[in-house]
């Protein structure tokens, strides 16, 4: 026969159920510098991506590990990369929550990239931007 659950029991349960450790934080959106002015793009950053980094130092991820970063999402996708055109180690925030501050730190890439098919390009359609995570995650944006 089982035994009730005690009290104690429960309001442990109750208390690692709620727990800002288990609790899913929201994503981060990011569609303006921290100068407040538009991007072209908004870039969805989940909270694990997001991380800690006061500009002191080499950033977690380099200029090197971005190249090989934007690489390995182009075969992934079947794309010749071609070139990466800019680069932008930018700090910026997610505007949308006032009580949201946490800086977000990124690498914002222009590149071109076009499919492995050897078909007619359309130069417009080779244009990509993508934003790398100072934890190596690869975020595809949407554009307008």
């Amino acid at each position: 026969m089982k035994k009730p659950l005690r009290v104690f029991e429960i309001a442990v349960i109750y208390l690692l159920l709620n727990s800002p450790l288990l609790a899913q934080q929201p994503s981060y959106t990011i569609s303006h510098w921290a100068d407040g002015s538009s991007m072209d793009c908004t870039y969805i950053f989940e909270p694990m991506s997001v991380v800690s980094w006061v500009g002191n130092g080499a950033p977690p991820v380099t200029v090197e590990n971005v190249n090989n970063i934007v690489s390995d999402w182009a075969d992934s996708r079947n794309l010749s990369l071609v070139t990466i055109s800019s680069y932008r180690l930018a700090l910026t925030y997610d505007y949308r929550i006032t009580s949201r501050r946490r800086p977000v730190r990124a690498w914002f890439i222009d590149l071109i990239a076009i499919p492995n098919n050897r078909g007619r390009v359309n130069g417009l359609d080779a244009q990509r931007k993508l934003a790398i995570s100072l934890n190596g995650s690869v975020i595809e944006p949407t554009c307008n």
